[in-house]
């Protein structure tokens, strides 16, 4: 029951989440692949994790966050995600389900807080990218 209302939840946000406008893309030709790593191309870095004991799991008409009880290094208690992100009800099913089985969750997070969505603080909350058991 809890899982249909959270997607209720989540798709009536969303719903009501101005609409942005479409982008165009234009076709880029492949990247050529280089064995070693040149000082004008930055070295790709997997994003950071952290394991979450998930104290609550919130949706907001603009974004969806969950809140930790452990904090990161940097203060950060906060993961979100914009609510018209397919991720949305994904992250608030996997955080329902780790707070009723008491098992911690592992978060990928974007350690840039230029990336939060709309209403999260640049001081304790960031972008989530993932969420696993």
């Amino acid at each position: 029951m809890w899982q249909f209302l959270a997607t209720a939840l989540v798709a009536a946000a969303a719903a009501a989440a101005p609409a942005t406008p479409a982008t165009s893309t234009t076709a880029q030709p492949p990247a050529t692949q280089q064995a070693v790593a040149t000082p004008q191309q930055p070295q790709q870095h997997k994003p950071p994790n952290w394991r979450c004991f998930v104290r609550d799991a919130m949706v907001f008409y603009d974004r969806v966050h969950v809140r930790c009880y452990n904090k990161t290094a940097g203060g950060v208690t906060f993961f979100a995600v914009d609510t018209s992100q397919p991720i949305a009800v994904s992250l608030v099913t996997k955080a329902l389900s780790a707070m009723q089985q008491g098992r911690p969750v592992k978060i990928a997070y974007a350690p840039d807080s230029d990336l939060n969505p709309p209403g999260c603080r640049k001081t304790d909350c960031r972008r989530l990218l993932d969420i696993t058991f």
